[in-house]
């Protein structure tokens, strides 16, 4: 398998993904098992979009009480995700377990992440300790990470790349 579902450069706004079970994902390249990413970090500043910051639109999609196990990435050297997120999105209340790459990359702003639940996530091969954990938010502004609970994580549980701000993060446990 590759990505279930997929929103690249479409205005597919207000998807709800809720309560699937998604195991034994083979991802591609840097994709994910939901793919609904907004930006890239080569695209142009979109002034029309977002005067501020020039991120794309939003698509404004919702996944909440998934189950995410197993994924994988193709290629060693690259690194797939459960979720490749952009900007609007929420995540809630999500299960990610036994993954190997990251739960969550995204590129974007007004993402929220609450009450979800990663654990065991590794990196199957040992070359890159930046490209496994529970996520990696590049360049992120005005998200907020709160109640989610992190255990076994190979690599780093949330990492903020990139020249972040005005993000909140708080309540989270990790173990």
């Amino acid at each position: 398998h590759s990505s279930a579902f997929v929103n690249w450069g479409s205005k597919s706004n207000k998807v709800r993904i809720y309560g699937l079970q998604f195991e034994g994902y083979n991802v591609s390249g840097y994709d994910g098992v939901i793919s609904a990413q907004t930006n890239t970090l080569s695209d142009k500043f979109n002034a029309a979009a977002d005067p501020l910051y020039g991120f794309n639109p939003s698509n404004d999609w919702v996944v909440e009480c998934c189950t995410f196990k197993r994924w994988t990435c193709q290629t060693p050297l690259n690194v797939g995700s459960a979720i490749k997120c952009g900007s609007g999105m929420v995540i809630r209340a999500n299960t990610f377990l036994d993954g190997e790459g990251l739960g969550i990359s995204c590129i974007g702003k007004d993402v929220t992440i609450e009450g979800n639940r990663f654990e065991r996530i590794q990196m199957q091969t040992p070359f890159d300790s930046n490209l496994c954990g529970a996520m990696k938010l590049f360049a992120h502004k005005n998200t907020k990470i709160t109640n989610n609970y992190f255990k076994d994580i190979g690599c780093k549980a949330v990492w903020l790349a990139f020249n972040p701000e005005n993000n909140y993060v708080a309540h989270n446990e990790a173990y």
